[in-house]
């Protein structure tokens, strides 16, 4: 399977999976699965995929998690 070669998170995948349990047609399995729930996802919400879409949404969580915790700083008047 190309993703596994060419796609560096996949390739990570596969390779984690097959030192863990021995079996690569468990690596290749967990690809195409991931594969099928990501063109499900993007199919369903009519959406483009965005290569680095995974970190965006960490930034956006982590952002949003410091802005809270300066809020939360913030002295309250009442």
């Amino acid at each position: 399977m190309s993703a596994s070669i060419y796609v560096p998170e996949f390739k990570a995948l596969k390779e984690r999976i097959k030192d863990r349990t021995k079996i690569p047609m468990k690596a290749q399995v967990a690809i195409q699965r991931k594969l099928l729930i990501l063109m499900y996802t993007l199919g369903k919400s009519d959406s483009e995929y965005e290569k680095d879409h995974h970190q965006k949404r960490i930034a956006r969580t982590e952002a949003q998690a410091t802005q809270d915790s300066a809020l939360e700083q913030l002295p309250l008047e009442v």
